[in-house]
């Protein structure tokens, strides 16, 4: 691909994702406005106009557009969406309506009017799901209803355990994430001021993602769809460190050095920050490696633990046959841990897109540039 149709592709991509936000967050309102004012109300006609609205400006330019539920993700037109924390809720809800009635695609063609959009969100909020045959029970309903713009087929691949999510599951993968987040921005924040830090609270948190990965997996592994924004550096960290403590338990790490390993991710790109606490694009490189290790050295608890996240911050951009950075003339070896965390992170990296990758990537697809740059 030369860089001019790759420079094309990005920017497609993008305004997909921008898009792609934009509709799901409509879906999100119409179906529940509907619901909390009835279908006559003026709330529900004017989330209906701009559902439409929506849907209109981008089938003018792409023909048509189709929205896939793979897993716990929405891919739009093959570009996996990427939500941010805001965006959790709507994102989480159209997941959810589509799931509970195995329905894997709606394709939205051009010629779609507004009665027939109408048509479409009282299908979703008014159709009655038979639990042990939910497509079948489904399908039926909507072909009684006039969608001759909107196509609905089933979810490709779709068990029971897969449709059924404990909501309590996802309520402590939800907070054990947003309480990740905020105590990993107090620790970077420490770390980067030079302030007294006490590790025991993130300690904590990432034995909390170490419980949900070995009890509930799939749940918290769907979090990593969540993005804060293009160069949050603390949410890539959480991202990573569920996908690392995924691949160590996976491994048959034990426990206690999963704990450690899932802290060690947290901790991984501690250099990236500046004196402000911003992400600091100048410090992708080998700057970044040094100055993480540097300022967990000089945090004053060099606990075993924070040994193994000195060689994690250190040493997760070293392949494991020498290549990478940082180049030392003494021989300092990536631990296991280290290489754990080091393909966490350049999947997540790929999956992200920019500024990690020129695009964001399905998971297979990264999954096949990882497995390409293992040799």
């Amino acid at each position: 691909m030369s860089a001019a149709t790759q420079s094309i592709s990005n920017a497609l991509s993008s305004s997909t994702r921008k898009f792609g936000k934009t509709l799901v967050t409509s879906l999100f309102v119409s179906t529940k406005v509907s619901k909390l004012y009835g279908y006559e109300h003026q709330n529900f006609q004017t989330a209906i106009d701009d559902l439409l609205d929506v849907l209109n400006f981008f089938l003018r330019n792409e023909g048509n557009a189709t929205l896939n539920v793979v897993n716990e993700f929405l891919v739009l037109n093959e570009v996996t969406l990427k939500i941010d924390l805001g965006g959790y809720q709507s994102y989480r809800h159209v997941v959810d309506l589509c799931r509970e009635r195995e329905l894997g695609t709606i394709t939205f063609n051009d010629g779609i009017d507004r009665d027939e959009v109408v048509r479409f969100v009282h299908l979703l909020n008014d159709s009655r799901v038979d639990p042990d045959a939910r497509w079948e029970s489904f399908q039926r309903q909507s072909e009684e209803v006039d969608l001759p713009n909107i196509l609905l087929s089933k979810i490709e691949i779709a068990t029971e355990s897969d449709l059924t999510v404990d909501p309590d599951a996802r309520a402590a993968a939800i907070g054990a994430y947003y309480h990740t987040i905020a105590a990993t921005q107090e620790a970077h924040d420490a770390l980067r001021s030079g302030e007294s830090w006490n590790p025991k609270r993130l300690k904590r948190c990432a034995q909390t993602i170490v419980d949900l990965v070995m009890s509930e997996e799939s749940t918290i592994l769907a979090m990593t769809s969540v993005r804060q924004g293009e160069t949050d550096v603390i949410c890539h960290a959480t991202n990573t460190t569920i996908l690392s403590a995924a691949l160590g338990a996976k491994i048959g790490l034990e426990k206690r050095l999963l704990g450690d390993l899932a802290f060690a991710a947290l901790m991984h790109d501690i250099g990236k920050l500046d004196e402000g606490g911003e992400f600091d694009p100048t410090r992708f490189g080998e700057a970044h490696t040094v100055e993480g290790a540097r300022r967990l050295l000089l945090s004053g608890r060099v606990s075993s633990a924070v040994v193994r996240a000195m060689n994690v911050a250190f040493l997760h951009h070293r392949n494991y046959d020498g290549t990478g950075f940082p180049q030392t003339e003494a021989t300092i070896e990536p631990s296991l841990l280290t290489r754990i965390v080091a393909v966490a992170n350049t999947y997540d990296g790929l999956t992200a897109g920019p500024p990690r990758a020129e695009r964001p990537l399905l998971p297979a697809e990264a999954l096949a540039r990882v497995t390409e740059m293992a040799g």
